[in-house]
C-alpha cells in the first residue's frame, strides 16, 4: 500500500473502450492524487470476424496502442485532458454480438465470430446521425469555439467525413489512419494519434476530441488541449 499501492480495471466497450479506459483513469488520477496511469488497447477482432464462416466478412485490423498519462498541478491547467463523458443507450445492444465467444457461449460455432448481424445500416445510421449530435452537444457544454481536431473511431472514412462536416469541420480536421490499417476496433484512435504525434501534427495550445463509439451501443468523448 501507500506509495506503492495501484488500481487496475478491464474495459469491455467494444470500439469505445480505448477512450473509456482513458476517461476512467483521468477521473480516477484526479480524484485519488494518482501520479501516473496507462491505458493499454488490444485488439484481435480480425481473428474473429474474418473467420472462415463470418456472417461479417470485412476489413478488419488487429492492432495495440497505449496511453501514458500524468497528471499534475504544475503547468498549464487548461492544457491537457480537461472534459469527458461517457454515453450508453442500451436500446441497441442486440446490434453487435460475439457468436460463440465471450458471453455467448451457448452459440457454438466451427469458428468465433463477431458478427453486426444484419445490422450494419443501423450502426451506420447512429454513427452518422447521433455521434455528431452528442459530439456537438459535449462541445458546447464545454465552451469549445475553436476548431477541433476530430479523432474518431476509425470505422468508416465516409463516415467520419461526415461526422466533421456535420461538426463544421473541413476534412484536414478530420485525422484517420483507416485507409492504411483498416478498422481496429478500439485501438484505432489511439495508433491514429500516434502517427500524427510523430508526425508533429499539433502545435500548443490545439484542442483535440477523441470520439469513439461501438457495441452497446456506446460513446467516449474526451477533449484535450495539446501542451507542447
Amino acid at each position: 500500500m501507500g506509495d506503492k499501492h495501484c488500481e487496475a480495471f478491464d474495459v469491455s466497450l467494444a470500439c469505445s473502450s480505448g477512450i473509456a479506459g482513458l476517461n476512467l483513469a483521468g477521473s480516477r488520477m484526479r480524484d485519488k492524487g494518482f501520479r501516473y496511469g496507462l491505458v493499454a488497447v488490444g485488439e484481435s477482432i480480425g481473428t474473429r470476424s474474418n473467420a472462415p464462416t463470418s456472417l461479417n466478412y470485412t476489413l478488419w485490423g488487429n492492432a495495440g496502442g497505449a496511453f501514458v498519462i500524468r497528471f499534475g498541478l504544475e503547468g498549464d491547467p487548461r492544457a491537457g485532458l480537461f472534459a469527458d463523458t461517457l454515453v450508453s443507450d442500451g436500446q441497441y445492444a442486440d446490434w453487435t454480438k460475439s457468436v460463440g465467444i465471450g458471453a455467448h457461449p451457448a452459440n457454438r460455432c466451427q469458428a468465433p465470430n463477431a458478427s453486426m448481424e444484419g445490422h450494419e445500416k443501423d450502426i451506420h445510421r447512429y454513427g452518422s446521425r447521433i455521434v455528431p449530435c452528442v459530439i456537438q452537444r459535449f462541445l458546447d457544454e464545454n465552451g469549445v469555439a475553436e476548431q477541433p481536431y476530430l479523432l474518431a473511431h476509425n470505422s468508416n472514412l465516409k463516415m467520419m467525413i461526415g461526422i466533421g462536416k456535420q461538426l463544421g469541420l473541413p476534412e484536414e480536421r478530420v485525422l484517420s489512419r483507416i485507409t492504411q490499417q483498416g478498422n481496429t476496433s478500439s485501438a484505432s484512435i489511439l495508433t491514429s494519434l500516434d502517427h500524427y504525434v510523430r508526425e508533429d501534427h499539433f502545435k500548443k495550445g490545439d484542442v483535440l476530441i477523441f470520439a469513439a463509439f461501438g457495441g452497446g451501443m456506446s460513446m467516449a468523448l474526451s477533449l484535450y488541449r495539446w501542451p507542447f
